[in-house]
């Protein structure tokens, strides 16, 4: 293959992972995700369809595939720190505890060696709520626990 080729394969990949973003902002998660795996057939090497297809599968619930395409991901892109993060999230979701202690640690939570259920000293923390709508502010909603 020529480098025009390759330029044009790499744009026509770039252009259906747009689409799948677009589809997944207007919520057509099935689209989306279509088009994602597309992307991800075109160029398996590239993290960002797989990335974003651990993404939309974590936003849904779907902890088992988001593990798989944020491991994906990880293993295509080491310093991806969305992946990292949505992989210790899908992990711990599944209480899958030796993936999870991996993801937190790689992902830079100073988190102890161990076997079982990742624990780590209580913090406090701002939460947004509605991922689709306006961001909630915790903080200042809750009392402050244990203060």
């Amino acid at each position: 293959m020529d480098n025009e080729s390759a330029n044009r394969d790499a744009t026509k990949t770039r252009r259906v992972a747009q689409y799948g973003n677009a589809a997944s902002d207007a919520g057509k998660l099935r689209g989306a995700e279509r088009l994602y795996k597309l992307a991800s057939t075109l160029a398996p090497q590239w993290s960002v369809p797989w990335y974003n297809l651990g993404l939309l599968t974590k936003n849904t619930g779907r902890w088992e595939d988001s593990l798989i395409f944020n491991q994906r991901a990880l293993s295509l892109n080491p310093g991806d720190e969305g992946a990292c993060w949505n992989l210790g999230i899908a992990a711990t979701a599944m209480h899958d505890w030796p993936e999870a202690r991996r993801a937190w640690k790689h992902y830079g939570i100073d988190i102890s060696d161990g076997v079982g259920e990742v624990m780590t000293a209580p913090v406090s923390a701002c939460v947004r709520l509605n991922p689709r709508g306006s961001a909630t502010d915790l903080c200042s909603v809750l009392p402050r626990i244990g203060r």
